[in-house]
């Protein structure tokens, strides 16, 4: 049977404008493949374990300055000129679902809700259950209404309005608890704080309030000696630091702030690999569509990588950067010959190397595309 025959590609294509800014996205169906077909389907089959049931969402905004100034993008958030890709990671496997290339000025916060919908697209219609961890730029009440539609558990970073502000300074003391770390000498305080609080915006009638109440977990980080960089003639004021997070989920506290903050684990990894790895901070050129078509190749190129990971080299290069590859796998000295419509790898006798090129072409071979 057809590794293809349950799990559908779907393409779609999106253009908009926002002030002028062209926001382009296109949906490769070469790009779904090589995430979930190539992936889960067929590590899933060939492993003898059930498909997966539950997917792990993470989306994020990097900005990324421009190589070429030929023709000058505009201006980002932060400082520089350069554009704001959006990539969509899926944290089990560590691929890149869906992307997304912007110019520098669009704010991340624009058309999440778009976006993540497209990024659900590629999971397999065997994933049940979808959880997602996402950052401030997502707190957007059309998305979370859709979040908790779909019942997709989820938390994301909130936004410190002075509203929310007033109700965290009314805290009591005795609610605030530590947040601890595991090392080697067990648990640690890290020196952050938190609480827990009911709160809605004040918007709207009483029934869209209690729709949108969600359980609100607040992070405090006290900054001790504060007062020592306070001028002589400045009023002192303390600079504890504070974050929330929204969530439909149930779990203790602190367990669940533990889980909202690895996302920095997942799709900055993935980030790192394809900006630095594989080249993707150096765009080619000062047009708009050829560096949106470098990007999403280097997007497909990581997944490509991440399978040869995953499925045919040995678990020690699970995790590692592509610059181990090159010195392990891609480039070392060896000849190719071609004879008889056969392709032959010679390399060195007892060439360290040997027994795992022999052992990932036998498992890439197995893989039928019928």
């Amino acid at each position: 049977m057809s590794m293809f025959s349950s799990w559908p590609i779907r393409t779609s294509s999106r253009a908009s404008d926002f002030n002028g800014i062209t926001v382009i996205a296109t949906e490769s169906a070469f790009l779904f493949t090589v995430c979930f077909v190539f992936l889960a389907s067929y590590i899933a089959e060939r492993s003898g374990i059930s498909r997966p049931s539950r997917a792990n969402l993470n989306t994020s905004t990097l900005g990324r300055p421009a190589a070429d100034s030929r023709k000058r993008p505009v201006c980002l958030y932060k400082d520089g000129r350069g554009y704001m890709p959006v990539n969509g990671v899926i944290a089990e496997l560590g691929i890149v679902g869906a992307d997304e290339f912007r110019d520098g000025n669009v704010a991340p916060a624009y058309d999440v809700l778009s976006f993540f919908k497209e990024t659900i697209k590629c999971l397999p219609e065997e994933v049940k259950e979808i959880e997602t961890r996402l950052d401030g730029a997502y707190y957007n009440h059309e998305l979370i209404k859709y979040l908790k539609k779909e019942k997709i558990t989820f938390t994301i970073t909130g936004k410190l309005s002075p509203s929310i502000m007033e109700w965290i300074h009314c805290i009591p003391e005795s609610s605030w608890k530590p947040v601890h770390r595991i090392t080697a000498r067990g648990k640690e305080e890290t020196g952050k704080e938190w609480a827990e609080m009911p709160w809605t915006s004040a918007a709207g009638t009483r029934r869209t309030m209690r729709e949108r109440m969600l359980r609100t977990i607040v992070t405090r980080k006290k900054s001790y000696q504060w007062e020592l960089f306070q001028g002589e003639h400045t009023e002192a004021v303390e600079k504890d630091r504070y974050e929330v997070i929204e969530t439909n989920k149930d779990w203790e506290g602190e367990n669940l702030i533990k889980w909202h903050y690895e996302r920095g684990g997942s799709i900055e990894h993935v980030h790192d690999r394809v900006k630095n790895d594989l080249a993707g901070h150096v765009l080619p050129c000062g047009n708009f569509g050829a560096n949106a078509a470098w990007w999403r190749l280097r997007c497909i190129a990581w997944n490509i990588v991440r399978a040869i990971q995953l499925h045919a080299l040995p678990e020690t290069f699970r995790d590692c950067h592509l610059k181990r590859l090159r010195f392990y796998l891609f480039c070392i000295a060896g000849r190719v010959i071609k004879h008889a419509r056969q392709i032959i790898l010679k390399l060195t006798h007892g060439h360290p190397s040997f027994e795992m090129y022999r052992e990932a072409r036998r498992k890439i071979a197995e893989l039928v595309f019928t």
